[in-house]
Protein backbone atom coordinates (compact mmCIF):
# COMPACT_ATOMS: atom_id res chain seq x y z
CA UNK A 1 0.00 0.00 0.00
CA UNK A 2 3.03 2.48 0.35
CA UNK A 3 4.19 2.34 -2.98
CA UNK A 4 0.33 2.86 -4.24
CA UNK A 5 0.09 5.76 -1.48
CA UNK A 6 3.46 7.38 -2.65
CA UNK A 7 2.33 6.91 -6.28
CA UNK A 8 -0.93 9.08 -5.46
CA UNK A 9 1.29 11.61 -3.86
CA UNK A 10 3.73 12.25 -6.73
CA UNK A 11 0.38 12.16 -8.76
CA UNK A 12 -1.31 14.76 -7.23
CA UNK A 13 1.67 16.88 -7.35
CA UNK A 14 1.82 16.62 -10.99
CA UNK A 15 -1.88 17.71 -11.91
CA UNK A 16 -1.45 20.98 -9.24
CA UNK A 17 1.65 21.56 -11.37
CA UNK A 18 -0.13 21.45 -14.73
CA UNK A 19 -3.19 22.87 -13.41
CA UNK A 20 -1.13 25.97 -12.23
CA UNK A 21 0.67 25.98 -15.80
CA UNK A 22 -2.19 25.96 -17.73
CA UNK A 23 -3.78 28.99 -15.34
CA UNK A 24 -0.65 31.07 -16.09
CA UNK A 25 -1.24 30.28 -19.74
CA UNK A 26 -3.99 31.60 -19.79
CA UNK A 27 -3.42 34.75 -18.11
CA UNK A 28 -0.30 35.01 -20.22
CA UNK A 29 -3.06 35.06 -23.31
CA UNK A 30 -5.36 37.11 -21.64
CA UNK A 31 -2.67 40.19 -21.36
CA UNK A 32 -1.58 39.45 -25.05
CA UNK A 33 -5.26 39.49 -26.31
CA UNK A 34 -5.57 42.59 -24.83
CA UNK A 35 -2.67 43.96 -26.21
CA UNK A 36 -3.71 43.18 -29.54
CA UNK A 37 -7.47 44.68 -29.24
CA UNK A 38 -5.69 47.58 -28.32
CA UNK A 39 -3.96 47.27 -31.68
CA UNK A 40 -6.84 47.04 -33.08
CA UNK A 41 -8.05 50.58 -32.11
CA UNK A 42 -4.90 52.04 -33.24
CA UNK A 43 -5.16 50.73 -36.54
CA UNK A 44 -8.60 52.23 -37.03
CA UNK A 45 -7.52 55.82 -35.69
CA UNK A 46 -4.51 55.33 -38.51
CA UNK A 47 -7.04 54.41 -40.93
CA UNK A 48 -9.04 57.52 -40.44
CA UNK A 49 -6.05 59.46 -40.70
CA UNK A 50 -4.96 57.52 -44.05
CA UNK A 51 -8.38 57.63 -45.44
CA UNK A 52 -8.21 61.56 -44.83
CA UNK A 53 -4.75 61.45 -46.72
CA UNK A 54 -5.95 59.64 -49.76
CA UNK A 55 -3.45 57.11 -49.56
CA UNK A 56 -5.37 54.08 -51.05
CA UNK A 57 -1.35 52.54 -50.75
CA UNK A 58 -1.65 52.71 -47.00
CA UNK A 59 -4.97 51.76 -46.76
CA UNK A 60 -4.51 48.52 -48.64
CA UNK A 61 -1.28 47.62 -46.10
CA UNK A 62 -3.42 48.38 -43.38
CA UNK A 63 -6.19 46.20 -44.34
CA UNK A 64 -3.63 43.20 -44.27
CA UNK A 65 -2.36 44.18 -41.15
CA UNK A 66 -6.00 44.39 -39.72
CA UNK A 67 -6.58 40.96 -41.16
CA UNK A 68 -3.44 39.58 -39.01
CA UNK A 69 -4.81 41.13 -36.00
CA UNK A 70 -8.04 39.53 -36.13
CA UNK A 71 -6.46 36.21 -36.93
CA UNK A 72 -4.01 36.61 -34.23
CA UNK A 73 -7.47 37.76 -31.67
CA UNK A 74 -9.13 34.46 -32.97
CA UNK A 75 -6.36 32.37 -32.11
CA UNK A 76 -5.41 33.86 -28.84
CA UNK A 77 -9.62 33.30 -28.07
CA UNK A 78 -9.26 30.05 -29.06
CA UNK A 79 -5.90 29.70 -26.78
CA UNK A 80 -7.59 30.65 -23.86
CA UNK A 81 -10.42 28.24 -24.33
CA UNK A 82 -8.14 25.53 -24.28
CA UNK A 83 -5.97 26.47 -21.35
CA UNK A 84 -9.18 27.11 -19.28
CA UNK A 85 -10.40 23.37 -20.26
CA UNK A 86 -6.91 21.85 -19.49
CA UNK A 87 -6.74 23.84 -16.20
CA UNK A 88 -10.15 22.19 -15.30
CA UNK A 89 -9.11 18.47 -16.68
CA UNK A 90 -6.65 18.79 -14.21
CA UNK A 91 -8.46 19.75 -11.04
CA UNK A 92 -11.03 17.49 -12.10
CA UNK A 93 -8.24 14.59 -12.27
CA UNK A 94 -6.90 15.88 -8.93
CA UNK A 95 -9.81 15.61 -6.93
CA UNK A 96 -10.13 11.87 -9.11
CA UNK A 97 -7.11 10.96 -7.62
CA UNK A 98 -7.86 12.66 -3.85
CA UNK A 99 -10.92 9.85 -4.20
CA UNK A 100 -8.72 6.94 -5.11
CA UNK A 101 -6.65 7.71 -1.76
CA UNK A 102 -9.85 7.64 0.10
CA UNK A 103 -10.68 4.14 -1.61
CA UNK A 104 -7.11 2.98 -1.37
CA UNK A 105 -7.64 0.89 1.04
CA UNK A 106 -10.86 -0.79 -0.36
CA UNK A 107 -8.95 -1.53 -3.38
CA UNK A 108 -5.70 -3.10 -1.65
CA UNK A 109 -8.35 -4.91 0.52
CA UNK A 110 -9.90 -6.31 -3.38
CA UNK A 111 -6.91 -6.97 -4.34
CA UNK A 112 -6.35 -9.34 -1.54
CA UNK A 113 -9.24 -11.20 -2.65
CA UNK A 114 -8.34 -11.38 -5.72
CA UNK A 115 -5.35 -12.79 -5.75
CA UNK A 116 -6.30 -15.84 -6.29
CA UNK A 117 -7.34 -15.18 -10.09
CA UNK A 118 -4.89 -14.62 -12.43
CA UNK A 119 -1.63 -13.52 -11.53
CA UNK A 120 -0.50 -11.61 -14.41
CA UNK A 121 -3.87 -9.59 -13.95
CA UNK A 122 -2.83 -6.17 -12.92
CA UNK A 123 -5.02 -5.21 -9.33
CA UNK A 124 -7.73 -2.99 -9.16
CA UNK A 125 -5.22 -0.38 -7.29
CA UNK A 126 -2.81 -0.70 -10.54
CA UNK A 127 -5.41 0.01 -13.19
CA UNK A 128 -6.48 2.86 -10.92
CA UNK A 129 -2.98 4.42 -11.19
CA UNK A 130 -2.48 3.29 -15.02
CA UNK A 131 -6.00 6.05 -15.59
CA UNK A 132 -4.24 8.52 -13.65
CA UNK A 133 -0.74 8.07 -15.07
CA UNK A 134 -2.33 8.40 -18.80
CA UNK A 135 -4.81 11.18 -17.82
CA UNK A 136 -1.44 13.45 -16.38
CA UNK A 137 0.38 11.98 -19.87
CA UNK A 138 -2.25 13.55 -21.81
CA UNK A 139 -2.24 16.67 -19.84
CA UNK A 140 1.60 16.68 -20.23
CA UNK A 141 1.88 16.32 -24.06
CA UNK A 142 -0.80 18.63 -24.22
CA UNK A 143 0.94 21.18 -22.49
CA UNK A 144 4.00 20.87 -24.48
CA UNK A 145 2.54 21.44 -27.70
CA UNK A 146 1.13 24.33 -26.49
CA UNK A 147 4.89 25.32 -25.48
CA UNK A 148 5.70 24.25 -28.46
CA UNK A 149 3.62 26.70 -30.61
CA UNK A 150 4.66 29.43 -28.15
CA UNK A 151 7.76 30.34 -30.64
CA UNK A 152 6.08 30.89 -33.81
CA UNK A 153 3.35 32.97 -31.98
CA UNK A 154 6.14 35.14 -30.49
CA UNK A 155 7.87 35.75 -33.58
CA UNK A 156 3.89 37.11 -35.15
CA UNK A 157 3.62 39.04 -32.31
CA UNK A 158 7.24 40.80 -32.92
CA UNK A 159 6.42 41.24 -36.64
CA UNK A 160 2.90 42.29 -36.44
CA UNK A 161 4.25 45.08 -33.77
CA UNK A 162 7.05 46.29 -36.27
CA UNK A 163 4.47 46.66 -39.61
CA UNK A 164 1.95 48.72 -37.14
CA UNK A 165 4.31 50.70 -35.81
CA UNK A 166 5.76 51.69 -39.19
CA UNK A 167 2.03 52.79 -40.20
CA UNK A 168 1.54 54.22 -37.91
CA UNK A 169 4.58 56.70 -38.07
CA UNK A 170 3.70 56.94 -41.90
CA UNK A 171 0.03 57.79 -40.99
CA UNK A 172 1.51 60.47 -38.40
CA UNK A 173 3.66 61.77 -41.34
CA UNK A 174 0.58 62.35 -43.32
CA UNK A 175 -0.87 64.22 -40.59
CA UNK A 176 2.06 66.37 -40.36
CA UNK A 177 1.87 67.19 -44.08
CA UNK A 178 -2.00 67.90 -43.95
CA UNK A 179 -1.39 70.57 -41.21
CA UNK A 180 1.40 72.10 -42.84
CA UNK A 181 -0.64 72.12 -46.05
CA UNK A 182 -1.29 75.61 -47.36
CA UNK A 183 -5.33 76.87 -47.18
CA UNK A 184 -6.39 77.82 -50.36
CA UNK A 185 -7.28 81.53 -50.08
CA UNK A 186 -10.98 82.31 -49.28
CA UNK A 187 -12.47 84.40 -52.52
CA UNK A 188 -13.20 87.92 -52.25
CA UNK A 189 -15.98 90.03 -53.38
CA UNK A 190 -15.23 93.14 -55.25
CA UNK A 191 -16.35 96.81 -53.53
CA UNK A 192 -19.35 97.96 -54.74
CA UNK A 193 -18.82 101.16 -57.07
CA UNK A 194 -21.74 104.10 -55.10
CA UNK A 195 -20.96 106.24 -58.03
CA UNK A 196 -23.28 103.76 -60.09
CA UNK A 197 -27.00 104.21 -59.91
CA UNK A 198 -29.83 102.44 -61.22
CA UNK A 199 -30.64 102.28 -64.80
CA UNK A 200 -33.00 104.93 -65.89
CA UNK A 201 -32.48 107.22 -63.00
CA UNK A 202 -29.94 110.05 -63.86
CA UNK A 203 -27.61 111.24 -61.37
CA UNK A 204 -28.50 114.43 -59.34
CA UNK A 205 -25.84 117.29 -60.44
CA UNK A 206 -25.78 120.65 -57.96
Amino acid sequence: MSDAKDALVEARAKLRQLAARALARKEALEEELARFEAKKKTLAADLRTIDSAGRDDLRAEASTIGGEIDARIDALATGIAAAEQQRREALDELSETERSGRDLERLELRAAIDAGGDPHAPSPVERALENVRSHIADLEARAELERDLAGPETRDRARIDRELSELEARAQLEALKAKKKPRAPEPTEEPKDDSETPAGRPKRTM
